[in-house]
């Protein structure tokens, strides 16, 4: 089967040239096929109402939907075929462990095993390992192109950054790249996955974003605001052992440290809330919302 997609005025001696084997086709899928109209994931959102289409979807578009959803399409993103054969084999990684604003190169060796020379889309994807919002199984988040005589093995090269480890966290009005544990996968297509390997961010990194406006340090600040603070995380801990691992912290996130007192008080007494509050003055110090 070739998909020839938006072909232009040379496209019969194009078709031509690959059906008879005087070329050889080296394209890969931009999305997914499903088996069904149905398996769409905008499938029920899709014309919309009253001119107006839903994205329901979210980030879980193309490939992600199906993964997530573990629904098995016709023909998966990234999916090509070739007149030759490509072996995947020595998947290595520049470092165990990155810090933010440090880059991560991922190597591969590439070989041609087949009886012609041939060229091969090479697909890198991420996976976050443990992250505290809803992600993808992987994400695209690099690709490069070889090509290959019979029998010839090349080395393909690929970088990661924190930014493609990041997530956009619409609390924060910015990109974060969480501390943690990631998996680089090198794959022919989504699902033709050859090789994995793990690593670690060292440390959480926030960026982008609008610019932030510094605001002090108080006890009227929402608790939200100040448990994404470190120095003021500190001083709660240190005043309220336990508070911010609290199971019933979420229902009150949004509520101010001293409206918290007043609701709680056998929690947030009225000496620890003024012990927090003198702490939060010696530090001087202001945060950004």
């Amino acid at each position: 089967m070739l998909q020839a997609w938006y072909p232009g005025q040379e496209c019969g001696n194009a078709i031509s040239d690959v059906l008879f084997g005087k070329a050889n086709p080296s394209g890969k899928l931009p999305q997914t096929f499903p088996m069904r109209l149905e398996d769409n994931p905008a499938f029920i959102n899709y014309p919309g109402e009253n001119g107006r289409v839903r994205y329901g979807e979210g980030i879980f578009v193309g490939y992600r939907y199906y993964e997530k959803k573990r629904v098995a399409p016709l023909f998966p993103f990234g999916f090509g075929l070739s007149y030759t054969s490509f072996v995947y084999a020595n998947l290595r990684l520049s470092a165990d462990t990155i810090a933010p604003g440090a880059q991560l190169t991922v190597s591969v060796d590439i070989t041609n095993t087949g009886k012609r020379a041939g060229q091969e889309i090479v697909q890198l994807y991420v996976r976050d390992v443990a992250a505290r919002v809803a992600r993808p199984e992987k994400e695209l988040k690099g690709f490069a192109k070889v090509a290959l005589a019979p029998g010839e093995t090349k080395t393909v090269a690929l970088t990661l950054d924190q930014a493609a480890l990041a997530f956009w966290d619409d609390a924060k009005h910015a990109w974060v790249a969480e501390a943690g544990a990631f998996e680089a996968l090198i794959g022919s297509s989504s699902q033709d996955i050859h090789a994995r390997a793990e690593f670690r961010l060292s440390s959480t990194a926030v960026f982008g974003g609008p610019a932030k406006t510094p605001v002090a340090l108080s006890v009227d600040n929402p608790v939200k605001m100040l448990l994404e603070d470190d120095r003021a995380r500190a001083v709660l801990e240190a005043h309220l052992p336990g508070f911010a691992d609290n199971a019933g912290m979420a229902a009150t996130m949004g509520m101010s440290l001293a409206q918290m007192a007043a609701f709680a008080p056998d929690q947030v007494t009225p000496e620890r809330l003024a012990a927090v509050a003198a702490d939060f003055a010696a530090l001087g110090g202001q945060t950004a919302v």
